[in-house]
C-alpha cells in the first residue's frame, strides 16, 4: 500500500464506528485505529507487536466462538463471528469480521479486520427469541413451545418405557381478582402462582401458560403419581393469600390429568383429553383434580350441559356482546366493535366461552357455533345499516373452522347472502391455526376481500413466526397481543418491540390495533407510538350487540 494510501486508510479508520486493525504474517498487530479499546482498555501503542490470539485469550473468556476465531486465524480463513466478553462484570459482545491478506505472489502477509460492539443487538435478539417461546407475563413456556415439547415427548415415548402425564390447570375464582383489583392485580397473582406451581415440579418437568388463567404441566410419572402432585398444587393454591391494595384474595384450582402415551393419534387429542378432564374437575365442584378415563365422564356427568349447548344453537340462546375498538386519532365517523359470544342460560346468566367451548369442541359443535355467530352478526349489521346507522364489526372464527375447507366455504356462502357495505366487517384470524390450512385460508380470505371484507391477524407478538405470514396472507389489521400492551407503561423493551411491530405494519400498509388496553397511561403510550386503534376494558365496556337495533347513531357513538 502506498504511503498516501495508508494515510487515507488510517484517517478513514479513525473516523469509523468500528475498531479497525491489521495483523502481520505472525498475527501480531501492526495497526489499530488509535482509540482506547473498550474491550481491553488498552491503547494502540500497547497493542503494537502483540499476537492477537495471545491478547484475546488473556482478555476474553473461553468460548466456542473464541476457539473458532483462533482456528480461522491459524488456518488463514475469513472470520465473521460474535465473541462474548465481560465489561464491568456484565456480559457483552463484539462482532469481528476479518479477511486474510496475500501479496501478488499469493504469500500470506497478515489480516485486515474490524470489530463492532453489538451488545445491545445481541441482548435484543435474545429477548425476542425468549418471547417466541415464553410467556412474557410469567416467564414460563408459552402454548406454542409447550405443544412443541409435548410433540417431541410423544414421539420419544415409542422407544421408552417412561411414564409421563399431561395436566391442565384452570384457576377458580380468578375473575373476581380481575374484576375487583383490575388486570394488574390479576397479572401479579399469575406471576406469584407460577412460583407456587414450580415448587412442586422436578427436573425434566415443565409448566407453561396456555392462555388467560390456564396452565399446562408435563409430569414425569404415571397419572396416579401426577394426581398427588396435582393435589399438592391445589392445596397450596387454595391456602395462598394474595394481598392487593390491602384486600386479601383467595383462589382455587381445578386440574385435569391425562396419561401421555404413544397410542394417542395426535397432540391435539392429548390436549383435548386433559382439557376435558379439567372441565370434569370444575363440574364436580372445583378445587380438585380429575384423571381422564378416555372421556367416559363426559357422557356420565356432563350430558345435561352438552344438551344445553345443542339446544342453545337450535333455540337461538347464544348472545353476542360487543367491545369498542377506538381510533387513537378519533378520525373515524363510525364505531368499530369486536363481537364476543356468550351462552345465555335459562336463569339469565351468560356463560363465558371457557365454560362451554371445551364441550363444544369435544362434540364438534364449534363450526356450528361459528355459523350462528356469522349469520346473526351479519343479519344484525344489515338491519343497522338499512336503518341509516353506520358501524363496523370484527368476528372471530374458531380453529376448527379455519382448519376445515368445507367450513370456510360455508362461511363464504353466508356472507354472499347478506348485503354488507365494504370495510364494515373484519374477520380475526389467529396465525397459529391459519397456517395449518394455509392454502385454504388464503383462498378464503382472497375470496371475501373481493366482497369488501377485511381481515386481522390476532394475538400478534406471541411468537416471532408471525412475521412470516404478514406478506403471505392478505391482512388489513394487526392486533398486537394484550400481554405486550399491558406492559407498555412499565417495560421499555416491550415499548421498543411494540413500536417495531407498528412500524413494520406501516411499511406493509397494515393498520395496528392494541388489545387489552386498561388504563389512561397505556392509552398515552399507544398514541405516542402511533398505533391506529385500541380496545379493552379501559376503552369501553361490553354491551349487547342486538341492542344496537334499538338505538340511534348518537346514542351509540
Amino acid at each position: 500500500m502506498k504511503t498516501s494510501d495508508k494515510g487515507l486508510y488510517r484517517a478513514f479508520a479513525h473516523l469509523a464506528a468500528d475498531w479497525i486493525w491489521e495483523l502481520d504474517a505472525d498475527l501480531c498487530y501492526i495497526f489499530h485505529d488509535g482509540r482506547k479499546i473498550a474491550v481491553t482498555g488498552m491503547l494502540a501503542s500497547d497493542l503494537t507487536g502483540l499476537n492477537r490470539i495471545d491478547m484475546l485469550c488473556e482478555h476474553f473468556p473461553e468460548s466456542e466462538a473464541l476457539t473458532e476465531h483462533n482456528r480461522c486465524l491459524l488456518d488463514r480463513e475469513p472470520i465473521d463471528l460474535v465473541l462474548p466478553y465481560t465489561m464491568d462484570g456484565k456480559a457483552a459482545y463484539v462482532h469481528v469480521i476479518a479477511e486474510p491478506q496475500f501479496d501478488t505472489t499469493d504469500e500470506f502477509i497478515g489480516y485486515r479486520g474490524c470489530g463492532r460492539d453489538v451488545t445491545s443487538r445481541v441482548s435484543m435478539e435474545a429477548k425476542l427469541a425468549h418471547l417466541a417461546t415464553h410467556d412474557d407475563l410469567t416467564g414460563v413456556m408459552n402454548r406454542r413451545e409447550f405443544e412443541r415439547q409435548l410433540g417431541e415427548l410423544h414421539s420419544r415415548l415409542k422407544d421408552t418405557q417412561e411414564k409421563y402425564s399431561l395436566c391442565f390447570i384452570d384457576l377458580d375464582r380468578f375473575k373476581a381478582v380481575n374484576d375487583t383489583g383490575g388486570h394488574h392485580a390479576g397479572d401479579q397473582l399469575l406471576r406469584e402462582l407460577v412460583g407456587v406451581i414450580r415448587k412442586h415440579l422436578q427436573v425434566g418437568e415443565y409448566v407453561a401458560r396456555l392462555g388467560g388463567d390456564e396452565f399446562g404441566l408435563i409430569i414425569r410419572s404415571d397419572v396416579n403419581a401426577a394426581a398427588k402432585v396435582a393435589e399438592g398444587i391445589i392445596d397450596e393454591i387454595s391456602r395462598y393469600n394474595f394481598n392487593w391494595d390491602g384486600k386479601i384474595f383467595r383462589v382455587g384450582a381445578s386440574i385435569g390429568i391425562a396419561e401421555i402415551t404413544s397410542n394417542d393419534e395426535s397432540i391435539d387429542s392429548l390436549m383435548i383429553k386433559a382439557d376435558n378432564a379439567c372441565y370434569a374437575a370444575k363440574h364436580n365442584g372445583r378445587n380438585q383434580s380429575y384423571i381422564s378415563d378416555e372421556d367416559a365422564y363426559i357422557d356420565a356427568n356432563n350430558g345435561d350441559r352438552v344438551d344445553v349447548i345443542k339446544r342453545a344453537l337450535e333455540n337461538n340462546q347464544y348472545s353476542l356482546l360487543m367491545q369498542p375498538i377506538v381510533s387513537s386519532s378519533n378520525c373515524e365517523l363510525f364505531g368499530r366493535y369486536e363481537l364476543l359470544v356468550r351462552l345465555a342460560c335459562d336463569d339469565g346468566d351468560l356463560l363465558e366461552p371457557a365454560e362451554f367451548m371445551p364441550l363444544a369442541k369435544k362434540y364438534s359443535l364449534l363450526q356450528e357455533l361459528d355459523y350462528w355467530v356469522v349469520e346473526n352478526a351479519l343479519a344484525t349489521l344489515e338491519e343497522v345499516h338499512a336503518a341509516g346507522e353506520d358501524l363496523a364489526i370484527s368476528i372471530n372464527l374458531s380453529a376448527s373452522t379455519l382448519a376445515n375447507t368445507e367450513a370456510l366455504r360455508k362461511i363464504s356462502d353466508i356472507f354472499k347472502q347478506h348485503d354488507i357495505p365494504d370495510a364494515r366487517v373484519c374477520i380475526d384470524i389467529t396465525e397459529t391455526y391459519a397456517i395449518r390450512n394455509m392454502e385454504a385460508v388464503s383462498s378464503f380470505m382472497q375470496g371475501l376481500k373481493a366482497d369488501g371484507v377485511e381481515f386481522a391477524l390476532d394475538d400478534f407478538g406471541k411468537g416471532l413466526s408471525s412475521f412470516t405470514y404478514l406478506q403471505q396472507l392478505p391482512i388489513d389489521y394487526l392486533k398486537i397481543d394484550g400481554e405486550l400492551i399491558r406492559k407498555l407503561a412499565t417495560d421499555e423493551t416491550v415499548r421498543c418491540i411494540t413500536r417495531s411491530f407498528h412500524e413494520l405494519s406501516q411499511r406493509l400498509g397494515i393498520k395496528t390495533v392494541a388489545e387489552s388496553v386498561e388504563d389512561e397511561v397505556t392509552c398515552q403510550h399507544i398514541k405516542e407510538i402511533g398505533i391506529d386503534y385500541m380496545q379493552g376494558f379501559g376503552v369501553g365496556p361490553l354491551t349487547r350487540f342486538d341492542a344496537v337495533k334499538a338505538l340511534n347513531a348518537t346514542q351509540l357513538f
